[in-house]
């Protein structure tokens, strides 16, 4: 038995395995031998053949508390969590001070969707033992995902006191801090969790893509290739390596990439989005971009939006809509609702022509900026379609700066514009449109942003029962030193 407990903790499993069914066969009573073979295989997946083990072992000895914990690890892989859930209760009530049980308790809680409770497990796991990290991370993570960053922050601040080596509570709060914008701080943070834990895929992942938006671009290439090496099956860096070799013009390996990332998660649509803008499948040209490509495209962008915009690109759109408003002879709109409003490169256009004015987008970090402005009466974290959802036909003018791109198939939004403004509102708009080779209609290209013809939009602004007011052409700003054309609309209810 010491031999199969040495083994199985210097990671040697098989031999482990055939040590403890040495002792087995010796003594079918021998509980440790029964709960350490069931830990072995659950350490290789097998959960259910775990399962069986332990829950020999508990049999045999129901007053084992380290059964219990176990026999609820067990089930937790095995997606039993309801099972978990009485196991680790079980635990607990052998030995009610024991944190790590009420800990662990807490995270099949919350899966379980039963978020109060977790935090209360949680809570009195780190009163048991302050020295627990665990309790204070986990928290952390619920707290983030809640939108609570300054709240996450303390509590992996408060698991990284806790556990001075614990790698997850820096590369979490890594997260938290570039989440606002923090991006120095949560690089130190990602480098201290793979000094820590080299073999931290994860950290790896989220550092190269800190350092990619720093412009360490070949550091960053560096990182994801390491986290696909320690994980080869982790989409999320082949994704990232992908858009780095594509920047880099090395489209096919890009490719290859994003191929990669979708078989490995096949319900994920970022990279599928890639694929379809590269011409590299097969499949139907998707209607839209997914939600989470453009707010973290714009998340990312958030810190050099207006400059690069403005400076790099010349953008012209915000005067190109005003321009627009005014030839057709509109001057003042009591209500303004900003679609994609940014940083309110628009908003400060039009604030001087409006009462109330709105904006909506889906990047934090870009609503943040426009926080900053001060031009805004309301700023909502949302998508155009939740934006128009707040209109009650009240709204006198719409305005989509650059922003019908990253959207795609209109016929919805138009509608849902129609619905949010009053009789005789505008809904102002800027369009890429598409060159002769593209064609008519809904184009998506190879920059990942749609280009709309003119009769495209004629017919959805019909079909939403709106008038077509005018439609004019113009360059709306650079790329790659190139002009793009596109068109200014005004569209009226």
């Amino acid at each position: 038995m010491q031999s199969a407990v040495e083994a199985h903790r210097t990671g040697k499993l098989a031999e482990a395995e055939k040590l403890y069914k040495q002792v087995l066969a010796a003594d079918q009573n021998h509980v440790d031998a029964w709960r350490l073979l069931g830990v072995v295989a659950g350490q290789v997946g097998k959960f259910e053949i775990a399962v069986q083990l332990i829950g020999r072992a508990v049999l045999i000895r129901p007053e084992l508390v380290e059964g219990w914990t176990d026999l609820a690890e067990a089930l937790t892989g095995l997606g039993k969590l309801e099972d978990a859930k009485v196991a680790y209760e079980k635990a607990i009530a052998l030995r009610p001070a024991f944190a790590g049980a009420r800990a662990n308790l807490g995270e099949v809680l919350n899966k379980l969707g039963r978020g109060e409770e977790a935090m209360a497990c949680w809570r009195e796991a780190a009163r048991l033992d302050p020295k627990l990290p665990e309790p204070y991370y986990n928290m952390g993570g619920v707290l983030f995902a809640q939108g609570k960053a300054d709240e996450a922050v303390a509590c992996f601040q408060k698991a990284i006191a806790a556990g001075k080596d614990f790698a997850p509570g820096h590369n979490n709060l890594g997260a938290v801090l570039w989440s606002q914008g923090k991006r120095k701080e949560a690089s130190e943070c990602f480098c201290r969790a793979v000094e820590l834990n080299p073999k931290y895929a994860e950290a790896w992942n989220n550092l190269g893509s800190v350092w990619d938006e720093g412009g360490k671009h070949e550091e960053a290439m560096e990182c994801w290739t390491r986290a696909i090496a320690l994980r080869p099956g982790y989409a999320e860096a082949h994704n990232n390596l992908g858009v780095a070799l594509e920047k880099r013009g090395g489209r096919a390996a890009a490719i290859k990439e994003w191929e990669e990332a979708a078989r490995l998660r096949p319900d994920w649509e970022v990279p599928k989005y890639y694929l379809a803008a590269a011409r590299a499948t097969n499949a139907p040209p998707p209607t839209g971009p997914p939600a989470e490509y453009v707010a973290k495209l714009f998340d990312e962008y958030a810190d050099k939006f207006d400059q690069h915009l403005l400076g790099t690109l010349e953008y012209r759109v915000p005067d190109l809509l005003v321009e627009a408003v005014k030839r057709i002879g509109a001057s003042r709109f009591e209500e303004v609702m900003d679609l994609g409003c940014g940083t309110g490169l628009c908003g400060e256009k039009f604030r001087p022509m409006a009462g109330r004015m709105m904006g909506v987008d889906l990047s934090a970090r870009l609503i943040l900026k426009a926080m900053e402005r001060g031009i805004y009466d309301v700023l909502l974290v949302a998508g155009v379609a939740e934006g128009l959802g707040g209109g009650k036909g009240d709204v006198d003018l719409v305005l989509a700066g650059d922003v019908l791109g990253y959207v795609g198939e209109l016929s919805e939004l138009f509608k849902a514009a129609q619905g949010a403004m009053r009789p005789g509102g505008l809904f102002v708009f800027s369009v890429e449109k598409p060159s002769e080779k593209e064609g008519e209609g809904l184009v998506l290209r190879r920059t990942r942003r749609f280009a709309h013809s003119k009769s495209y939009i004629e017919r959805v602004a019909r079909e939403a029962g709106m008038e077509m007011v005018e439609m004019s052409e113009a360059v709306i700003r650079l790329d790659d030193q190139k002009p793009i054309e596109g068109m200014i609309g005004v569209v009226r209810r």
